[in-house]
């Protein structure tokens, strides 16, 4: 009968005899299974014959091309000479794509040929990349390096490399191409703009055929209203779940929060439906008054009977009591049927017969603590080589210290033993372990290797001890580290023996993780093994960063001293410790280099080396490989032989039959273990459905849909957390003594800052810093302030000094405020009607220990404009002193008017003037404001203004662009005038980077683009995109801007045009003046026709037929009915288009232009503007300029300097300029762009080769004589004039062309004029000096039928701070597209994308008073087309009265104050509790879904 194990595997020896018969020797080739290029090849070579063999080993490439190439070495073995040998090729550039074999052939003493496929990789270079930090938030700069090295981590270079850096959406933002790499290294940054799209962002890196990518992070911060911090146990058991939960509330300057506390506790949701069940909740209500403690019993109170691993969830929720301010926060807690677990370490997943076993097992706590139990019978482990359980062994062991017990097991020769099976019970728990499985031969021989020194190290000897199964005298092994084989040997004994010893000297690849594969020939068979080795010494070079302290105060010198190799190229960052805690880093560090390094070995790596070094077989074994076959295949390697290696056979029904019927223990995932997992019941599993547990989130009481912040948003639960700006992002050398000293000053900021570095030698290599070090900022006493972002004058504003004392004993400080300049008046609330004039005010405050105090001084600023508030304190051990400017802004809304005078010279004649002010008589006292300035050049307000050209918010599509094209016109402008500096160049590159990133984050899928985004779910707008398009062109010779970007929104503009050749909007226009709203879109079918000319012509978009064939269709399409066409701006467009495109039409639209054209009163000007409607006929606001009659003549002027017009285009020029604003812009987005495209052309043709202008102003009471030259052509010059000036006369001698503007303002605190807006602001009765609601009606008033896209602003009054919790609920209005805050939450700025005379909407607006402020000022709001600036609204609201007694410090307040102060708190406390949200009812959410959809939406 033939034994089993020989009949499974009759079929391989049949296929094999023939060949075995035949031979008279045998050969192993083996070589690594990646095939990289430009990189030495290494193939170990291994033979036994009778005489010397000739080997040829070579690779050759077929080309998915068709072409070839190969790579050939031929080397002589001696078998006699009892050695093996290591075959080398070199590998120069190769293709991906194509197909690699390795082919080796034998000649002479041994005749075979054989030939395997190779797998291909580009990887052929280390790189790493860093950034500054792993995260950042919008508007931050993003600092990055890229190291380019070899396999040996030496520096390569020059490169070149291509780097891309791409948005969450995969937009590309920037691209570096053809970047040097200097020393291996290449270094650059990149400006995050304010509103980029938040998410994930990659770093690609090219070199060659190689691509690595980093990836980093961009989210928004929310800072806590004040800080909720909740001290819960990680860990606890269902027979003892009491747990105490304390919560602390206090402000930001240490004072506790008073008010109600909601702790809640609840298990996570377990259903398998989609509403999830809750299991149970429990929920306790207490006053809170800075801490409370609250007891659970999770077990008993929320009814857990489940003995699995349950995740226990505890959110605490404080409100408080003067404003409603809610802030929550939240833990959990994990229980746990028992507070123990057991857990196994195994050496290899399978057993060889006849070899011992070796495994661990681990005893911890659930929090990962070793328990340590003397006890001899503590752990009870059972092991058998069978399914059957009642074959078990049973053993006793006591648990060391370090928690690891250790086991061997002798695996029995016998062939019939398939498996073996672990328990280990400790106390209670008992374990299951996962069954191994036995190893597989042929001739049921095994070796099995095992390390014997500790801790290898490079260029240090390994020892190896080998056991086998059968007598051996002959021994092979390899050694693969970094994806090559560095060692191929052959090691010899005299005589047989099963148990060989040897050391091998380990090379430099050989770190940080080499495989040593040792195999032997036993009857024809190949037996092997692996082992996976950690080798220390990865790193030739080194980086040592020590300070001259490891403490320092902000503001304060530091000196940082660096020791490397001499001459090495340094890299050092310093960042703030916090963002480490918002993200894992990915810093430049031996982990990554490491990681770096074995990602070069092919094979799959699951070991874990987190344990330690306990026993070195525990690290050293391989992953699971029960067969020869598998251990190569592991190693990553290939072989070739005329040997048998054995591999696994095909599964069949022969298996033999089990015991019984146990199932193996499943696989499960760790982050769902249960702490008692019996095998016939899996843990349970989590569900999380599409609503939130109880009182998740900012709702008490409620379970409500997700809330709409991004995922990319995190919540602080300290505002301390918010991270700073990284500090050092530098690189430096090393002198000969290989020492470097690198001075900083630390920020002043209170944080610890965690600094770490690389170095880079041309002969060493990489090194890093060991350990980060950390250098704390710290300040034992300090004072900070806390003060709104502006207070009206007149109004009484407690100036909040905090004193920090982070001594170790209490301090008694005096505090005083300086008002030596008699900038404000002291108060006091005793006598709120006289305040009090003096020179200082001293307060004395006691601060404990590591504690902050506050001490409030009661001021009213008497003058507008900013003042000093300059604060000193002292005490016995310490002192400091902070000087903050409080700005001071006249009551009302600000109103501005600008006039501007074109002074053209060029004649030599000279040019006179007179401009007056007129200032209405219901103005603010004190508001007057007149300001003039000259410059030499059309664009130079707008040069000196890039960042605020608008006076308007800028929160869509459309007016981004603002902070985009002007900035290219401008460039081109100076460029062509030779007049670009650098800091201009780089301010405006910066601008438009930034820019393009906020553009992109309103693209949508098809390539167009939307007012506000892909989100407001909106499709994309024919003239927006357009416009875009037009933009990004213009933009490509100035920054990288992704032309495929274009192409898609080109191919978006094409697949929408008619068959008529117009091309209709598809999305919406919120300018009803605009292309496509006016002229029967035949304006909106000539912008695009604009566009795509431009395209057409551009070199670097790929167009075809297609495009000529969508320009003439439009094209014949506009001039279909030119002549009936009447209004000025369509025809203004086309005039345009026609001019640029050079049809034959184009004289006659431009005659039709004229025809329509208006001229000033004083025959100077001249300019286009529609026909009013009958409305804006008695709308006095109308009779000043709007936007559609700035853009209408912009492109007249366009078309006059495509003509070459220059002089008769100067009264559309002198026009231009008069409505510009004070900042060289004009009203809002597109008569800004158009505008100022218009006036640069123009300024291009018409500058003076020689400017030398003498302007002498004259005013009431004075005069200023201005000189203009080519040196300072784009100087502004600014003065202000006394407020009182009523005329200024200007007076031009000399040559060139300049312009002089004067700019004048006031306040106005009276409801606007000629309303075009119904404006009904309501304080609502729930109100009280603390917290506001505030509900603004609005409607279009009758007779306008429909706005343009409409804005309110809503001001709050001083003190108080936009609730932004609960702006969300706005967007519940179908009209309300966007909301923003501005000047620090004192401000709501909410966009509608129309408003109708029939259609009231009501969104209410919550504040809470965060600063202590009395007497306030009305508060206003208004409310305005913004294409239209005739049409607005302005009403003004007041806020419950708040005196002195509200706002002092308790410890200064009067006993007047304090008993009034009382009485108020029970009242508000009283109202408070009758608005509490409770948790609803069936009943209560359909009401709640009712008045949520009316017109009033109380947020």
């Amino acid at each position: 009968m033939i034994p089993t194990h020989l009949g499974k595997h009759l079929w391989l020896f049949c296929l094999l005899l023939p060949a075995i018969s035949a031979q008279t020797g045998s050969y192993t080739v083996i070589a690594p299974k990646v095939l990289r290029p430009n990189l030495p090849y290494n193939v170990g070579v291994n033979v036994e014959a009778a005489s010397p063999v000739t080997v040829v080993v070579s690779i050759r490439a077929a080309h998915s091309s068709g072409g070839s190439s190969s790579s050939t070495q031929q080397n002589v073995i001696d078998p006699r000479a009892a050695s093996s040998q290591l075959i080398t090729l070199q590998i120069g550039d190769l293709i991906d794509g194509g197909t690699y074999n390795l082919t080796v052939k034998g000649t002479g003493g041994l005749e075979f040929e054989n030939t395997t496929q190779l797998e291909y990789s580009p990887k052929s270079s280390a790189i790493l990349i860093q950034t500054d930090k792993p995260i950042y938030k919008p508007g931050e700069l993003v600092q990055f390096r890229v190291l380019l090295l070899d396999r040996s981590l030496r520096p390569k270079g020059p490169g070149p490399i291509d780097i891309i850096a791409k948005d969450s959406q995969g937009n590309v933002i920037k691209q570096w191409r053809n970047a040097v790499v200097q020393r291996g290294l290449f270094a650059s940054e990149l400006q995050l703009s304010s509103q980029p799209n938040l998410g994930d962002w990659t770093l690609e890196v090219a070199y060659k055929n190689q691509k690595e990518v980093q990836q980093f992070t961009i989210n928004e911060y929310v800072l806590p209203k004040f800080n909720v911090e909740l001290q819960v146990p990680d860990h606890g058991t269902f027979n003892d779940s009491k747990i105490i939960v304390r919560v602390r509330s206090t402000y930001t300057y240490g004072k506790p929060v008073k008010g109600e506390l909601v702790v809640s506790a609840y298990p996570t949701i377990h259903s398998t439906y989609l509403q999830p069940v809750f299991t149970g909740v429990s929920r306790k209500t207490y006053p809170i008054d800075g801490v409370v403690d609250v007891e659970f019993d999770l077990t008993k109170e929320l009814q857990l009977t489940d003995d699995y691993q349950r995740v226990v969830q505890v959110e605490a929720m404080v409100t408080e009591r003067l404003t409603g301010r809610q802030q929550n926060a939240s833990k959990s807690i994990t229980l746990h049927k028992y507070d123990y677990k057991l857990e196994v370490i195994r050496g290899a997943e399978s057993f060889k017969p006849g070899l011992p076993y070796t495994i661990t097992v681990k005893v911890a706590t659930q929090d990962d603590v070793p328990i340590s139990d003397l006890n001899p019978k503590a752990l009870l482990v059972k092991h058998g080589f069978s399914y059957n359980h009642d074959e078990f062994n049973s053993s006793y062991h006591s648990v060391p210290s370090n928690g690891l017990v250790t086991l061997t097991f002798n695996a029995p020769a016998d062939e019939e033993k398939y498996v073996l099976g672990i328990e280990a019970t400790y106390k209670e728990l008992t374990e299951w372990f996962p069954t191994v499985q036995k190893a597989l031969s042929v001739t049921n021989a095994y070796l099995e290797v095992d390390i014997k020194t500790e801790n290898p190290k490079v260029n240090g000897e390994i020892e190896v001890d080998v056991h086998t199964t059968v007598p051996l005298d002959t021994l092979y092994y390899i050694l693969i580290g970094r994806g090559d084989v560095s060692i191929s040997r052959k090691f010899s004994l005299k005589a047989p023996s099963q148990r060989l010893n040897f050391r091998i000297l380990a090379p430099l690849n050989s770190a940080p993780q080499a495989t040593l594969v040792v195999y032997a020939l036993h009857e024809n068979e190949i037996i092997a093994d692996s082992v996976n080795l950690r080798v220390d010494g990865t790193l030739d070079n080194f980086l040592n960063v020590t300070m001259t302290k490891d403490e320092a105060q902000p503001g304060e010198d530091v000196n940082l001293v660096v020791s490397s190799r001499p001459n090495s190229l340094i890299g050092l960052r310093g960042i703030d410790q916090s963002v480490l805690i918002l993200k894992e880093d990915r810093d430049i560090s031996l982990g990554m280099v490491e990681r770096e390094l074995e990602s070069w070995n092919t094979a799959d790596r699951r070991n874990n080396f987190g344990y330690g070094r306990y026993k070195r077989s525990l690290l050293y074994h391989s992953k699971s490989a029960i067969t020869a076959s598998q251990v190569f295949e592991n190693a990553g390697v290939v072989i070739m032989t005329n040997s048998i290696v054995h591999q696994q056979p095909p599964l069949d029904a022969s298996s033999p039959k089990r015991a019984d019927k146990r199932p193996v223990r499943p696989i499960y995932d760790s982050s769902v273990l249960t702490s008692s997992l019996r095998p016939d019941i899996g843990p349970a599993i989590p569900y999380r459905g599409p609503t939130r547990g109880p009182l998740h989130g900012p709702y008490a009481f409620s379970r409500i849909p997700k809330s709409r912040y991004s995922r990319y948003t995190i919540f602080l639960s300290d505002a301390k957390q918010l991270p700073v700006p990284t500090w050092i992002f530098t690189n430096a050398s090393t002198g000969y003594d290989g020492r470097a000293l690198i001075k900083k000053t630390v920020p002043d900021t209170i944080t610890s800052w965690v600094i770490s570095g690389f170095s880079l030698d041309t002969v060493y290599g990489l090194g890093v810093s060991d350990v980060p070090m950390k250098l704390r900022v710290f300040r034992p006493f300090f004072l900070s302030l806390n003060i709104p972002y502006s207070v009206v004058k007149g109004e009484a504003v407690g100036v909040q000094v905090l004193v920090h004392n982070y001594m170790n004993r209490d301090v008694v400080a005096d505090v005083t405020l300086d008002n030596s300049k008699n900038e404000f008046t002291f108060t006091e609330d005793e006598n709120e009607v006289n305040a009090k004039l003096e020179l200082f005010k001293n307060e004395k405050v006691t601060v404990k220990a590591n504690s902050v105090e506050s001490v409030t001084f009661l001021i009213t600023p008497n003058k507008i404009g900013a003042i000093e508030l300059n604060v000193k304190g002292s005490s016995r051990q310490a002192g400091d002193g902070l000087v903050k400017i409080l700005k001071v802004v006249p009551p009302g809304q600000t109103q501005k008017i600008t006039k501007g005078i074109l002074l053209d010279l060029r004649s030599g004649r000279p040019y006179t003037t007179n401009i007056t002010t007129r200032f209405p008589d219901k103005r603010v006292n004190d508001s007057d404001v007149v300001k003039l300035s000259v410059i030499g050049d059309v664009l130079g307000p707008a040069i000196s203004n890039l960042d605020k050209l608008l006076e308007l918010p800028t929160g869509c599509g459309e007016q981004n662009m603002i902070k985009f094209v002007p900035d290219i016109v401008i460039l081109e402008y100076l460029q062509s005038t030779r007049q670009l500096t650098e800091p201009i160049r780089k301010k405006a590159i910066d601008f438009l980077e930034t820019g393009y990133q906020r553009q992109l984050t309103y693209k949508h899928n098809d390539g167009s683009y939307s007012a506000f985004g892909p989100t407001s779910g909106t499709t994309g707008s024919t003239w927006l995109t357009a416009f875009v398009v037009r933009s990004f062109m213009q933009a490509k010779p100035h920054i990288f801007v992704d032309t495929s970007i274009i192409d898609e929104s080109l191919k978006f503009l094409l697949s929408i045009q008619e068959v008529s050749g117009a091309f209709p909007e598809r999305g919406r226009i919120y300018d009803t003046d605009l292309p496509g709203q006016s002229g029967k879109g035949v304006s909106l079918t000539a912008y695009v026709a604009l566009a795509l000319i431009e395209a057409n012509n551009d070199p670097d978009i790929e167009t075809d037929a297609k495009y000529s064939t969508a320009i003439n269709l439009a094209l014949s399409y506009i001039t279909r009915d030119l002549e009936r066409t009447e209004d000025p701006f369509s025809l203004a467009l086309i005039t345009y288009v026609l001019t640029v495109a050079e049809h034959p039409l184009k004289e006659g639209a431009f005659n039709l232009l004229e025809g329509l054209a208006k001229i000033s009163n004083d025959t100077e000007k001249k300019y286009w503007e529609p026909k009013k409607s009958e409305m804006d006929d008695r709308n006095p606001w109308t009779e000043n300029p709007r936007p559609i009659g700035i853009e209408a003549t912009s492109y007249a002027l366009l078309a006059y300097t495509k003509k070459n017009l220059i002089g008769d285009s100067v009264p559309l020029v002198r026009w231009l300029l008069n409505q510009r604003n004070a900042e060289g812009g004009f009203l809002s987005t597109q008569d800004t762009v158009v505008g100022l495209t218009a006036l640069a052309k123009w300024g291009r043709l018409a500058q003076s080769s020689n400017t030398d202008m003498s302007i002498e102003v004259t005013y009431e009471g004075g005069s200023q004589t201005f000189q203009i030259t080519n040196a300072n052509s784009i100087v502004l010059q600014e003065i202000e004039l006394p407020s009182t000036t009523r005329w200024v006369n200007v007076e031009a001698t000399g040559s060139g062309v300049a312009i002089s503007q004067l700019s004048w303002a006031y306040n106005l605190e009276v409801v606007g004029a000629w309303p075009s807006f119904r404006l009904d602001p309501q304080v609502d009765r729930i109100s009280t000096s603390s917290q506001l609601h505030l509900s603004v009606c609005t409607q279009l008033i009758k007779g306008y039928n429909e706005s343009n896209m409409a804005v309110m602003e809503v001001n709050v009054p001083t003190g108080y701070a936009v609730n932004t919790d609960r702006l969300q609920n706005l967007l519940h209005y179908p009209q309300i597209k966007r909301f923003d805050t501005a000047d620090g939450d004192s401000k709501v700025i909410v966009y509608f994308d129309s408003l109708k005379e029939n259609q009231e909407v009501c969104p209410t607006v919550s504040a809470y008073r965060v600063y202590p402020v009395a007497k306030q000022a009305s508060a206003y709001v208004t409310m305005y087309d913004y294409y239209d600036n005739s049409r607005r609204a302005r009403q003004f609201y007041d806020a419950p009265k708040t005196t002195l007694c509200d706002i002092c410090d308790e410890k200064q307040c009067s006993q007047d104050c304090l008993v009034a102060r009382q009485r108020q708190a029970e009242e508000e406390a009283r109202v408070n509790s009758s608005a509490i949200y409770i948790q609803p009812t069936i009943f209560s959410l359909i009401v709640s879904f009712i008045v949520f959809t009316s017109a009033r939406v109380l947020l």
